[in-house]
């Protein structure tokens, strides 16, 4: 009888936590209010395939909440005419206006054949760090 207490207290522990990372994707603030170890949490998570499955539903849905209050602050700031706003939006928005920077080349591998003193120092240093006996060739 006392552990379906317990087992019942876990469940209800978790699904606060759930709850907790709807409404705040940090998972530190959510084990903080939940009263649980942060070890505790991904103990869980890889113990519990449902679980984990709820957590990353509850972060992904309270991260959108965020970027939705972030970018409504965006378009109001752009708005006012803050210059900085408006220089973000349009650098991430328009290719025109991000930057310019182009990186491009090519890379060329070539199969090298060790000397015999460099095949030499590699196997004296394979077996200095234990990875080649003196045997192994």
């Amino acid at each position: 009888m006392e552990e379906s207490i317990v087992g019942r207290n876990r469940a209800e522990e978790k699904q606060r936590v759930v709850a907790i990372l709807r409404e705040m994707p940090i998972v530190e603030v959510a084990c903080q209010k939940a009263c649980i170890a942060r070890a505790t949490y991904y103990r869980w998570l890889k113990k519990d395939p449902v679980f984990a499955q709820q957590c990353r539903e509850a972060l992904e849905q309270s991260t959108d909440a965020v970027s939705d209050v972030a970018e409504a602050k965006l378009v109001s700031a752009i708005r006012e005419g803050n210059m900085q706003a408006i220089s973000f939006w349009l650098r991430h928005h328009r290719a025109v206006y991000g930057n310019k920077l182009s990186v491009s080349g090519t890379i060329r591998h070539e199969s090298a054949t060790l000397s015999p003193e460099q095949e030499e120092l590699v196997s004296r240093a394979l077996r200095v760090a234990g990875l080649m006996e003196d045997g192994d060739a």
